[in-house]
């Protein structure tokens, strides 16, 4: 875990090539790493695995619940999604990113980009609607 604050997408996206190698991905997974209101990390890591390739509104609603927890507290969340493929992210890897942010808006919890790995990159998946109306099947 990194021991300076995270404050830029550069440090974030840094960040992630530091603690998630090798890059190559047997099934869909997520990293959540919290990060405190001065941008340090929470010294842990949290993965989930074994998730569908496409986020279903269950998982979203599953994931909105979660993050109730942290819902005006000041953590930040980041979050590394791995995918199976490689090379530019799929229309799954985007619904996953949108799912994220989504479910992180309705708790009020402060997403940092979405960051996508596959077996040959680490890729910013940045917000690219608004909040309001978006789906979780893109």
């Amino acid at each position: 875990m990194t021991n300076t604050p995270i404050t830029t997408q550069a440090n974030l996206h840094q960040a992630w090539r530091g603690l998630i190698h090798p890059l190559g991905f047997s099934s869909r997974c997520l990293w959540l790493m919290f990060l405190d209101p001065d941008g340090m990390p929470v010294p842990q890591l949290t993965e989930l695995t074994d998730l569908p390739d496409r986020p279903a509104p269950a998982d979203v609603a599953a994931l909105e619940r979660f993050l109730g927890h942290f819902g005006g507290t000041g953590i930040r969340l980041a979050v590394f999604v791995g995918s199976r493929g490689s090379g530019l992210p799929g229309a799954d890897d985007r619904a996953w990113a949108d799912a994220i942010y989504l479910a992180c808006g309705r708790a009020s919890v402060a997403c940092e980009t979405v960051h996508l790995g596959t077996s040959t990159a680490i890729t910013p998946l940045p917000c690219e609607r608004p909040l309001d109306g978006l789906g979780a099947t893109g």
